[in-house]
């Protein structure tokens, strides 16, 4: 995942997002009924993990800004089961 930024907006997205785990070990779970996106990751083992944050307006800013940085994004339970196994092998194998 590129690292694009959109000005000092970005810059406390980036820095809250890198407290958990490098960009490009996010991803989004997108619930069909709604465009709420749970935001998920990999830490530096392997594991997954849900972000829970109580801000709704500063998860908004978290979800546009990886959209915008080509996270994967996943409404289908079965695609992203199978893309979390892959990720977090890989993860482990570094």
């Amino acid at each position: 995942m590129m690292n694009t930024s959109n000005g000092k907006d970005d810059e406390e997205v980036i820095v809250y997002l890198k407290h958990y785990a490098e960009l490009e070990n996010y991803y989004l779970h997108k619930f069909n009924s709604t465009d709420t996106c749970l935001i998920n990751y990999f830490d530096k083992d392997g594991q997954g993990w849900s972000l829970m944050e109580e801000d709704d307006a500063f998860v908004e800013r978290c979800v546009d800004f990886l959209r915008r940085n080509n996270a994967p994004e996943f409404d289908d339970m079965e695609k992203m089961k199978v893309f979390e196994s892959e990720k977090s092998a890989s993860i482990k194998c570094q």
